[in-house]
């Protein structure tokens, strides 16, 4: 998600959404420009059995939870601004 340069996207789980990744990296915010985000509420669940998350690898990116929402990482990470001058926030 906001994979190249000018890029913005979001992926947006709500209401009990379960969702599973279970092959390679997400990327919110991937290239320098580039804009992404994750927004979870209402006791959402992200079960990522791949290879790990980047919240603003090079660009810039967001993961918002609210509500009992939750990731499930096993057995991997969760960056936060990976790359110079990239952005990650997490709220």
């Amino acid at each position: 998600m906001g994979d190249v340069a000018g890029d913005t996207a979001v992926l947006a789980l709500r209401g009990a959404t379960k969702f599973l990744k279970s092959a390679s990296w997400l990327y919110a915010g991937n290239a320098a420009g580039a804009t992404g985000a994750i927004v979870m509420a209402d006791s959402a669940v992200f079960t990522n059995g791949g290879q790990g998350i980047y919240v603003g690898n090079s660009g810039i990116g967001s993961l918002t939870m609210q509500g009992n929402s939750r990731i499930q990482l096993s057995p991997q990470w969760l960056w936060l601004g990976n790359n110079a001058g990239s952005t990650g926030t997490m709220v």
